[in-house]
């Protein structure tokens, strides 16, 4: 018999501790190249510099001036053409809770770290000043900095499972990966519900389709992709695994790498099975489920279907869960001894599963005619209980329209286990095994956040100046960022 399972409720106010009346915030998020010890990069800071100045007062330059800032924009376009292929590192944020990367806005450029979201379309940012508790906590948005901004007067509204936000519709230059893109839209957040994002995080770069964009846009991917380039036209996408890793913090740099207009080759063994998308299926990235197999044991995948026997699944790098149907996650803990549905003592826990913490589940899932494995580390979501028997599956219940053109929501819980490609055309996803190095859980320690921070309570500071929440807290924290995962994904799918 099962022990009664308390979990703590799943709010912002709840998960995390109590603030202290003062609030420390880094003045940066990356390194200056200003005080690198090479010393071709603080030249090119200086060159960075300069050329910034002479795009901020355009319209002040002289003559030579204006020779300047033109040979400087030749520079950049003929670098953008050369640069076909880039590697991004991944930031894993709440034991592989979010993945993000930074991105820069604006001229001069503001720096930003984002959620890398294949699940959505848009790209926004938190505006300076705006009206949720989140703003005065991360970096936020100076639109009067940039000379090259640009506001459309247009209202932005989008959706979350787990509040809204809202604002306007704006154009500026935005670089991410080492690409540009001169004009791009993307919406600036004026008010939002609290909780929605955290400090580091600034906002969300949507990584799926034009046709399901809130900004009724051309996302910052696709206008890349399609304008050629790109050495291939993909993205490759490697997560790492730091849950497990009792070393593991909040923040994590080596958190993985996001490749723009390529694969990386090195972090995955054989070919890339790459399974076609029709071209009127371009809105959420996505891929019919062939099968499923619980310890060998096939799975009926249709559970839950109202007109076809194959789910059809978004690969979501911005969730971290696995969304199932209510019938389907019903038959799969079906098949997993001991488990039961979490008592909803609290709203919000409404769809979780659990099970004992050393049952070991071995999952496969068919895509391509090919079986993928979940690791147990990936399909354990951790322990809520104070005597720690009792563990949460990352397959959650969650409901669809009729309407909705994906039934599954596949997270990060699976996208950890392989190497994973993008493609713009033909359009398709691939999926490949991981490399044995690839695999293994990461120990790195590299932080953003040193010295004070704005929690106290439970925290406590280590020798590096990070402090951390412990594993109970710690996994809290790690259910809040799935939740918000689903939630964006949740948003659209509510929208079409």
């Amino acid at each position: 018999m099962l022990l009664s399972l308390t979990l703590l409720p799943l709010t912002l106010a709840a998960m995390l501790p109590k603030a202290t009346s003062s609030f420390h915030l880094p003045l940066k998020v990356l390194e200056s190249r200003q005080h690198s010890d090479d010393l071709s990069q603080r030249q090119a800071w200086l060159i960075s510099q300069a050329k910034s100045m002479r795009a901020k007062y355009e319209p002040y330059l002289n003559e030579r001036g204006r020779e300047l800032l033109k040979r400087d924009r030749m520079e950049k376009k003929e670098g953008q053409m050369k640069r076909e292929q880039t590697t991004m590192d991944l930031m894993d944020i709440g034991l592989d809770g979010l993945y993000c990367a930074p991105i820069e806005i604006g001229t001069p450029p503001q720096q930003f770290i984002v959620i890398m979201d294949t699940g959505s379309s848009d790209l926004w940012v938190a505006e300076r000043g705006c009206a949720a508790e989140f703003c005065s906590k991360t970096y936020t948005f100076d639109a009067s900095s940039s000379s090259t901004f640009e506001s459309k007067r247009k209202q932005f509204n989008i959706s979350y499972g787990s509040g809204n936000a809202g604002g306007y519709l704006a154009n500026d230059i935005v670089s991410a990966g080492g690409f540009t893109i001169p004009d791009q839209a993307f919406a600036v957040v004026t008010q939002a519900a609290n909780g929605l994002i955290e400090y580091p995080v600034s906002g969300l770069l949507g990584l799926a389709w034009d046709t399901i964009a809130s900004t009724y846009s051309v996302p910052f991917w696709q206008a890349l992709a399609s304008s050629g380039t790109w050495d291939s036209p993909e993205m490759g996408v490697y997560l790492a695994r730091f849950k497990g890793n009792s070393s593991a913090r909040k923040i994590e740099f080596d958190g993985g790498h996001f490749n723009f207009g390529g694969v990386d080759s090195t972090k995955f063994e054989g070919d890339l099975n790459y399974i076609p998308i029709g071209q009127g299926d371009r809105n959420f990235w996505k891929l019919p489920l062939e099968g499923m197999t619980i310890g060998e044991k096939p799975v009926d995948v249709s559970k839950g279907l109202l007109s076809s026997n194959s789910p059809s699944c978004a690969i979501d790098t911005g969730t971290t869960l696995i969304g199932v149907p209510t019938d389907m996650a019903a038959a799969i803990y079906a098949q997993i001894p001991g488990s039961s549905k979490v008592p909803t003592l609290v709203i919000g826990q409404e769809g979780y599963y659990q099970y004992p913490c050393d049952t070991v589940v071995n999952v496969k899932l068919k895509f391509g005619g090919v079986e993928y494995g979940i690791s147990n580390m990936d399909m354990n979501f951790g322990t809520f209980t104070d005597d720690g028997k009792i563990c949460i599956g990352s397959f959650f219940a969650i409901d669809v329209s009729s309407k909705s053109p994906i039934q599954w929501i596949i997270g990060a819980a699976f996208l950890k286990n392989v190497y994973t490609s993008f493609r713009y055309e033909p359009t398709a996803i691939g999926f490949a095994p991981l490399t044995s190095n690839a695999t293994l859980l990461h120990s790195k320690r590299m932080h953003i956040i040193s010295g004070e921070t704005i929690m106290n309570g439970t925290t406590s500071s280590s020798s590096d100046g990070v402090q951390s929440t412990g594993s109970i807290g710690m996994q809290q924290r790690h259910v809040l960022w799935s939740m918000l995962g689903l939630g964006v994904m949740l948003g659209h799918m509510m929208a079409l």
